[in-house]
C-alpha cells in the first residue's frame, strides 16, 4: 500500500514540477520583453535566482518611482516595512499580499548571499553591534535587503558587493 502512495506521490510531484517550469520559462519570457535591463540587473545579485528576480521585479514594480530604498520600505503597497505604516488588520488585502511577497523574496535573497560569504557576515555582525540591541539589527536586516534589489535595479547596474559592503 505505501509503495502504491510513493509512486503516485512522486508521479503527481513530477506533474507539478513539469508544470511549474513551464510556467516559470513564460513568466521569465513575459520579462524579458517587460523589463530585459532590470531583471539582468537583478540576477547579478548574489542569490538572487530566477524566481526571486521575478518576484521582486513584478512585486516593486516601477522602481523609478521611488526615490530611495526608504520610500520603497515605506510605502503602503509596496513595501516589506509598509506594515510599519499599515497594521495587518487594516491594511487593504493586496498590501498584506505584495509585503508578504517582498518579504520572502528579499529574506531569501539575504540568507542566500549571507550563506558561505564571510565578508557579507562580518557585515551583518557590524550592523548588529551598531544597534543597541540584537533585535534591532534584525528589523535592519530587511532593509539591507531591501537595499540590494532596489539600488541595483534603479541604477540600471550590476551587484558590487564591495560597495555594499561598505554600508
Amino acid at each position: 500500500m505505501s509503495n502504491t502512495t510513493s509512486i503516485l506521490d512522486l508521479a503527481i510531484i513530477e506533474c507539478y514540477h513539469r508544470e511549474l517550469s513551464k510556467l516559470e520559462e513564460h513568466l521569465e519570457r513575459q520579462a524579458k520583453q517587460h523589463d530585459p535591463a532590470s531583471l539582468s540587473v537583478l540576477r547579478t545579485i548574489p542569490g538572487v535566482g530566477r524566481i526571486l528576480a521575478l518576484t521582486m521585479l513584478y512585486e516593486i514594480g516601477d522602481i523609478q518611482r521611488f526615490e530611495t530604498v526608504q520610500k520603497l520600505l515605506l510605502t503602503p503597497g509596496s513595501s516589506v516595512l509598509s506594515r510599519v505604516c499599515w497594521p495587518k488588520s487594516t491594511a487593504p488585502r493586496a498590501t498584506r499580499s505584495v509585503i508578504a511577497h517582498l518579504k520572502w523574496a528579499f529574506s531569501e535573497a539575504a540568507v542566500l548571499y549571507l550563506r558561505g560569504n564571510d565578508k557579507a557576515q562580518r557585515y551583518l555582525q557590524k550592523l548588529a553591534e551598531t544597534h543597541e540591541q540584537t533585535q534591532g539589527a534584525v528589523r535592519a536586516g530587511p532593509q539591507a535587503g531591501a537595499g540590494l534589489p532596489t539600488s541595483c535595479s534603479k541604477h540600471q547596474r550590476v551587484f558590487d558587493e564591495q560597495r555594499f559592503l561598505k554600508g
